[in-house]
């Protein structure tokens, strides 16, 4: 990725984060994409009597989860009982007394559908007595056998997690399209306090600030969610998060795998509303080496995007440094090891099980720079791939230029130190 284009668009680093499998997508981490979506969305607080199914075949399961037992198949358009509900669950009754649970994405509950109205009483009511007419009760008052109003229909209820993903969507899209217009006011407003100070300190560090010009760039780089398979809303307090399945094009060889890309968008409550607080994009192969479909495992989500019901604040805002700096990026590539980076000092992001490719947090001296780097085996290893660190920088001609390389053969795990020059 050339610097020159990089160092106008350190947003991506902070607002879009692109992990791919850099290179090693047949050594990639198996994750996991849930067949029925188990979501920590809020729960209706009103209890139904009865639903019908929507879905031409759903698995009754022993217990709310798609690890349960399945206790039998439902077809479309049964009628089921509800006993009570869990999370996005309902424990359900057939007809025949075969208790069960069922996801309610695929079921359609009465109040959403109408209740059926009472039966009309056979016993034969008395008229009423109306007060004789006078100008005041002429138009409060209805004769008998006169036409009254009919009643707007119920409108359908809908489900609170619905409604906070629809937020959700539209906070995303709007925050999209402020990067498409270069709207530097509304990026700041749709972006969380964490992650838009984060930016400007890491510009600050390298003596730039925010242009407009910069972001114009990310907008085809932020995937839009209309296009892509939604899969499920986590959701955890004031933090919440979207994940989306791209398939993308199946390739020519029938020998091939058709690839996955699972988006995930993370995003905060404020005092000014819901925010985007990061996203990423990892690609991963369609099946692992056993057969069995790729899922995604929230495991792997770095610490920043976890829905963890906290709200980060915002760091001090930092000074443009007094001295200049020489540009630089940082590439990791980690898989089978934890490798975390300092230079000169300032620690920059750590990869584990992925790769990534970053701004230098603080930038390069001009003339020595000291790099340490601490690798320790990761838990998740599949098998002993070496990670590797690459330094570039632009040199005094405005060229971009190597200036570290890190690629160890042996004696991998422990602190390694070392010196480099940047022009």
């Amino acid at each position: 990725m050339d610097i020159k284009i990089i160092r106008t668009v350190l947003f991506v680093t902070l607002v879009v984060m692109v992990i791919g499998c850099g290179g090693r997508g047949h050594q990639a981490v198996p994750v996991s994409l849930p067949r029925m979506p188990e979501t920590v969305e809020e729960v209706p607080t009103e209890k139904f009597e009865s639903a019908t199914v929507t879905a031409s075949r759903l698995n009754l399961r022993s217990i709310a989860s798609t690890k349960g037992k399945v206790l039998g198949v439902l077809q479309k358009g049964d009628r089921l009982e509800i006993v009570s509900y869990n999370d996005n669950w309902l424990e359900v009754v057939k007809p025949d007394g075969q208790k069960g649970w069922v996801y309610d994405r695929y079921v359609q509950t009465d109040n959403e559908i109408g209740k059926k109205p009472p039966k009309k009483s056979t016993q034969q009511v008395k008229p009423k007595k109306y007060p004789p007419k006078s100008h005041a009760t002429k138009k409060a008052i209805a004769t008998p056998g006169s036409k009254t109003a009919k009643k707007p229909p119920a409108k359908r209820t809908q489900k609170p997690s619905d409604a906070v993903r629809k937020k959700l969507e539209s906070v995303w899209k709007t925050h999209r399209q402020a990067h498409r217009n270069a709207d530097l006011a509304l990026i700041k407003k749709t972006t969380s306090n964490h992650t838009h100070v984060t930016l400007q300190n890491e510009l600050a560090a390298v003596g730039k600030e925010l242009k407009s010009e910069d972001v114009t760039a990310l907008y085809e780089m932020m995937p839009d969610l209309a296009k892509l398979k939604f899969v499920e809303l986590k959701q955890n307090g004031p933090t919440a998060g979207l994940l989306y399945l791209d398939e993308g094009e199946k390739s020519d060889d029938s020998n091939l795998p058709s690839p996955l890309r699972f988006v995930f968008v993370k995003f905060v409550k404020e005092a000014r509303g819901w925010t985007v607080d990061g996203m990423q994009s990892a690609g991963k192969p369609k099946y692992q080496k056993d057969g069995s479909e790729t899922r995604f495992d929230y495991a792997e989500l770095p610490v920043e995007l976890a829905v963890d019901g906290k709200v980060r604040a915002a760091p001090k805002v930092l000074e443009k440094p007094k001295e200049a700096v020489v540009e630089g990026m940082i590439d990791i590539s980690s898989y089978d090891y934890k490798t975390e980076v300092s230079i000169n000092g300032i620690q920059q992001k750590g990869m584990e099980g992925a790769a990534s490719s970053g701004p230098i947090a603080g930038g390069l001296n001009k003339g020595q720079n000291k790099i340490e780097i601490m690798v320790t085996k990761s838990a998740k290893a599949q098998s002993d791939w070496p990670p590797e660190v690459t330094v570039r920088y632009l040199n005094a001609s405005g060229e971009e230029q190597e200036g570290f390389k890190f690629t160890p053969e042996e004696n991998v795990v422990g602190r390694h130190e070392f010196t480099f020059t940047a022009n």
